[in-house]
């Protein structure tokens, strides 16, 4: 990737002024790897400067599914890491996998350890995303937000009310429900897909949700990104009362079927 020979010229600079010199042509990405993890749902937790989040391997739909793999890792200086996640999964007529970064309490993982800002109401949020990517992939996937909404605090399944996703990029999928508008939001457009009937598509709960799809016409894979200018939509169009609460913020790629690599040069979460 094209961005890589920078981070690496970075990461030798730093190792030079140490008093360690590393020749650069030994280097590469492999051998900078401070941490990896293969397994279905492990995870790293960045203590960051701002707020805690955490790189999930997230295979949410990959149960039945055989012969896939699947890591996440980091490399890099410790308090602000290069953050990245490979795939490979093979032919499958639905999403497979989301591996990302979260920040807050998912429904369907209860409190987390760390410090997250989470839970806010709709109308006290100001949540802006900051960030960098670089991918190379090939099949169905994207690159989007997903935030999850709810009624209660903390937040369980059945108190889903909304699921509220912005993709930045796209390459094969069709989100979920249908097309209703293009609509502008912070001077990018952005077609609207919404599913008023959403549900769990592992089958692991008949509870049903509102789910919103702002789809980017063009790209965006460097930050920031607005979030209040999407809730207010919602709420002014009368598809969201001002006092739910955000439970959660992915940052990530949902996956069907291929192979990739994404790596992320900065993530930055703010409320």
């Amino acid at each position: 990737m094209r961005r890589i020979t920078i981070s690496l010229i970075l990461i030798c600079v730093t190792f030079y002024l140490a008093g360690c010199f590393v020749d650069q042509e030994i280097v590469n990405k492999k051998e900078l790897i401070d941490n990896e993890f293969c397994g279905a749902w492990e995870s790293i937790l960045i203590e960051d400067i701002g707020e805690d989040f955490t790189v999930m391997n997230n295979v949410f739909n990959g149960e039945d599914i055989k012969g896939y793999t699947q890591c996440i890792y980091t490399y890099g200086i410790e308090k602000d890491p290069i953050i990245g996640w490979n795939w490979d999964w093979p032919k499958s007529s639905t999403l497979s996998a989301y591996p990302g970064v979260l920040s807050g309490y998912k429904p369907w993982d209860g409190a987390p350890d760390n410090e997250t800002g989470f839970p806010v109401t709709v109308s006290n949020s100001n949540i802006s995303l900051s960030f960098d990517v670089d991918i190379e992939a090939a099949g169905s996937y994207n690159v989007a937000a997903d935030i999850w909404c709810g009624n209660n605090n903390p937040p369980t399944i059945n108190g889903i009310t909304h699921e509220v996703m912005v993709w930045l990029k796209n390459e094969n999928l069709v989100p979920f429900g249908e097309f209703v508008e293009t609509v502008t939001i912070g001077n990018r457009e952005y077609e609207l897909w919404i599913s008023d009937d959403h549900y769990d598509i592992t089958e692991n709960s008949d509870h049903r949700w509102k789910y919103f799809a702002f789809v980017d016409k063009s790209e965006q894979l460097q930050g920031p990104l607005e979030l209040k200018g999407f809730f207010d939509y919602l709420v002014q169009n009368n598809h969201m009362e001002d006092s739910i609460y955000i439970n959660s913020v992915e940052f990530g790629t949902q996956v069907a079927t291929g192979k990739g690599v994404v790596e992320v040069y900065r993530y930055d979460i703010s409320l």
